[in-house]
C-alpha cells in the first residue's frame, strides 16, 4: 500500500512538472510571436524607389518663401543668383534625405479627410528633379505622433522630421558659415596690422592670446560690403607662417619642406557691432565682438622697434 501510494505521489509530481513545462514553453512561444510581430509593426517603409539618375534640382517653399538649387558642373547653386556663397553640405544633406527617405506608417487605405493632415495649407512642399527628366513631390503636413504627415505619389505617409527640417530654411540660413584658421605662435612669421609689420615674439605672442577669443557668429550679406563699415573704418590683418608641404626637389624626388603661407581679413565696426571678411572676399560675418582686440596686441617696445 505505502509503495503504491509513493509511486502515484512520483507520478503526480511529474505530471505536474510537465504541465509546468508545458506552460513555460506556451508562454516564450507567445513572447517570440509577440515580439516578432512587434518587429513587423515597426518595419520601416521605403519611399522613393531606387532612382537609376543622380539628383540635378531641389526646390523647397516654406514659410518664407520658395528656394532653387540646381547642380551645376557638380556643384550646387542658389537658382536665383550664383554668386550666392551656397554652403552645398545643406542641399546635399536634402539630396541624401529623400534618397533614403523611409516611413513609419503608411496610412493611404485608412486616409481621411486631407485637412486633418495639414495637406491643404502644408508646412513644406518639396521638388526633386533628376537629371533623366524624372520629378519627385513631397508635402509636409502638421506634425503626427511619429513625426509629421507626408504626402507623395497619391499616398500618404507618416515619415520623421529630418527631411521636412532640412527644407525648413530660409536662404540666409544656407549661407557658408567660414571660420576663423587655427593659428600656431611657433609657425608665425610676422602679423600685420594696418599695414604695420610685427616679427618680434612679444608681439606675436599677445596676437594669437587675442586671436583664439575671436569667433564667426554668424553669416550677414555678400553683396553690400560698404553697408557695414568696409571702406571707412576697417582694419586689416594679415598673419605669415609656414607650413610643413610636400614639395619636388631639383631632381624630381618628393620632400617635406616648409613653405610660407599668408592668411588675411578685415573687420570693421557699425552700430555697435563688428562685421568681417576673408581675404578677397565680400561675403560679411558678424563676429562675437572681440577681434578689436588685436589692435592692442603690439606692444610700446615693437612699435618702436618697427618705426626703427
Amino acid at each position: 500500500m505505502k509503495k503504491r501510494t509513493l509511486t502515484l505521489l512520483i507520478s503526480l509530481g511529474a505530471l505536474i512538472l510537465v504541465a509546468a513545462l508545458l506552460i513555460l514553453i506556451l508562454s516564450l512561444d507567445k513572447d517570440i510571436e509577440k515580439k516578432e510581430k512587434n518587429v513587423e509593426d515597426n518595419t520601416l517603409i521605403d519611399v522613393v524607389p531606387d532612382m537609376n539618375s543622380e539628383v540635378d534640382y531641389i526646390e523647397y517653399t516654406n514659410s518664407y518663401g520658395t528656394f532653387a538649387f540646381e547642380l551645376n558642373e557638380g556643384e550646387w547653386q542658389y537658382k536665383d543668383d550664383a554668386d550666392f556663397p551656397l554652403s552645398t553640405n545643406y542641399i546635399q544633406a536634402i539630396a541624401n534625405d529623400v534618397d533614403s527617405l523611409t516611413a513609419v506608417r503608411d496610412l493611404t487605405e485608412d486616409a481621411k479627410d486631407m485637412k486633418e493632415y495639414g495637406f491643404g495649407k502644408p508646412s513644406v512642399t518639396l521638388k526633386v528633379g533628376y537629371e533623366d527628366g524624372k520629378e519627385l513631390l513631397f508635402v509636409f503636413g502638421v506634425y503626427a505622433s511619429e513625426g509629421v504627415y507626408m504626402k507623395h505619389d497619391d499616398k500618404i505617409y507618416v515619415v520623421d522630421t529630418a527631411l521636412m527640417g532640412d527644407c525648413s530654411r530660409d536662404i540666409s540660413g544656407l549661407a557658408k558659415l567660414e571660420a576663423m584658421t587655427p593659428v600656431d605662435t611657433m609657425k608665425i612669421v610676422s602679423v600685420n596690422v594696418d599695414g604695420t609689420e610685427y616679427t618680434d615674439e612679444a608681439s606675436i605672442e599677445s596676437f594669437v592670446y587675442d586671436y583664439q577669443f575671436i569667433s564667426v557668429e554668424s553669416y550677414v550679406d555678400y553683396k553690400d560690403i560698404d553697408k557695414y563699415g568696409f571702406g571707412e573704418t576697417d582694419h586689416s590683418i594679415s598673419v605669415k607662417y609656414v607650413e610643413e608641404n610636400m614639395i619636388e626637389d631639383e631632381e624630381g624626388n618628393l620632400v617635406s619642406a616648409e613653405v610660407e603661407k599668408e592668411y588675411s581679413f578685415k573687420f570693421a565696426e557699425k552700430d555697435s557691432s563688428e562685421y568681417l571678411v576673408f581675404n578677397d572676399s565680400e561675403t560679411v560675418y558678424m563676429t562675437n565682438n572681440k577681434a578689436k582686440a588685436l589692435l592692442d596686441c603690439v606692444k610700446p617696445e615693437s612699435e618702436e622697434t618697427a618705426s626703427e
